[in-house]
């Protein structure tokens, strides 16, 4: 989305079917605001300050360290730690699989936001793909064909 009220709106929505709880609903309105940054060329420093409102302090990643924390308030700071250590997709996905834990929420958390702030390398996607069933691979053209228009 656009604006910055339908983006926050929205990933409330989507958290309360799954995460009916303020802290589910706050974590993902700080992805949402993350990925909402990023795409309007907000610099990687500038967006991490404005996700501080949300989580203060971020959780530098350390190798195989992380606990297992399925709450928002446990995994979101790790990601958040892996994203201002990082400087690239890459980098970012192999912190975000190394440091342990809540691994499946974490990769989806910090690819998301990676995704936005540098883009996936093509070399990456290409892999990706070749992986995906048909089906898939039909539904993924046919967002991509929705998204240039």
């Amino acid at each position: 989305y656009d604006e910055l009220d339908t983006v926050l709106r929205m990933a409330k929505l989507s958290a309360e079917v799954t995460h009916n709880h303020p802290e589910g609903i706050k974590g993902a309105q700080a992805v949402a605001l993350g990925i909402y940054l990023c795409r309007k060329d907000k610099s990687k420093e500038a967006m991490l300050e404005e996700l501080k409102r949300y989580y203060p302090t971020f959780v530098e990643p350390k190798l195989g360290q992380n606990a297992f924390n399925e709450t928002c308030q446990g995994t979101l700071p790790i990601c958040l730690g892996i994203i201002e250590k990082a400087t690239n997709f890459e980098e970012a996905i192999r912190y975000a699989i190394a440091v342990g834990g809540d691994s499946d929420t974490i990769g989806a958390i910090v690819g998301s936001i990676a995704e936005a702030l540098w883009g996936i390398p093509e070399e990456i996607r290409a892999k990706a793909i070749e992986y995906l069933p048909a089906e898939m691979v039909e539904v993924y053209t046919i967002y991509l064909k929705k998204k240039k228009s």
